[in-house]
């Protein structure tokens, strides 16, 4: 079962794990991987701010991927990324799921994907 919820801070390194992943490293408008004492207080920042909204999408409990939405004024950049074991498996269904959380967060906010 697909479930999505607000990120924690326990979350923060599983969220450094999939921002260094190869193929997240490849598509990031941040060339390289990042290290943790760049990625801890970033990460901090995110999950505090006003201007900033992350989600865990999970099957079956498991953490399957990310969304986040960088808030700026009426407009939000969104940023996901599924982890590695879950790409490529047809999963329609958290392709629905993540639509929807984009559907409710995104409430009045002209959204860039």
């Amino acid at each position: 079962m697909l479930s999505v919820r607000k990120a924690r801070e326990s979350d923060m390194q599983q969220f450094f794990d999939w921002r260094n992943d190869p193929a997240v490293v490849a598509a990031s408008f941040t060339p390289g991987k990042i290290a943790m004492s760049d990625h801890e207080p970033w990460f901090m920042r995110k999950l505090s701010g006003d201007d900033c909204s992350l989600y865990v999408v999970e099957h079956d409990s498991t953490p399957a991927g990310q969304v986040r939405f960088d808030i700026e004024g009426s407009r939000a950049t969104i940023n996901y990324s599924l982890d590695a074991a879950f790409r490529g498996r047809q999963l329609a269904a958290a392709k629905r799921r993540i639509q929807r959380v984009v559907d409710r967060r995104a409430g009045s906010l002209d959204v860039e994907a």
